[in-house]
């Protein structure tokens, strides 16, 4: 069976965010094993930096608003909640430098894979203090994915 359009952009999301690594040119080594999308984060979590995609509200639009004849242009909001752990004094600059990364992650390949045709950063979250422990500072990003499938096939 076909996999949809939409597994296929949340997969290369997943993907594109297990890449983040100094060796890559970032600023953070986030472990591949730390990257994980979700419906909402687990508790206990004990490696940091972690990265966790959740999938939102998605629209479709049809007619004429939705794109040309049999096709559906779907908008998908998808955030990313990243987890960082550091001394109240370092807290300020892990949580800037993961932002700094995901974004950069996120956008070098805007159509993720070729299934989508635009991604728009919508913004960050202030970071807040967890309650799951002392120094960890939760910081959450959203998106917008675009991308159109045919009207009676979603993998298509």
């Amino acid at each position: 069976m076909p996999t949809s359009k939409r597994e296929n952009i949340l997969g290369s999301v997943e993907a594109r965010l297990k890449t983040i690594t100094v060796v890559n040119g970032y600023r953070n080594t986030v472990q591949p094993g730390s990257v994980r999308r979700v419906v909402a984060p687990p508790p206990g979590i004990h490696e940091f930096p972690s990265l966790f995609v959740i999938a939102g509200q998605e629209e479709a639009l049809v007619g004429p608003e939705g794109g040309p004849i049999g096709l559906i242009t779907y908008k998908l909001t998808v955030t990313v909640e990243g987890w960082v752990k550091g001394t109240p004094e370092a807290l300020p600059g892990k949580v800037e430098g993961l932002l700094h990364d995901l974004r950069k992650a996120m956008l070098a390949d805007y159509t993720h894979g070729g299934y989508a045709y635009e991604t728009d950063d919508l913004g960050a979250e202030a970071p807040v203090l967890s309650d799951a422990g002392e120094g960890i500072a939760i910081v959450r990003n959203a998106w917008m994915i675009w991308y159109r499938t045919l009207y009676g096939d979603p993998s298509v």
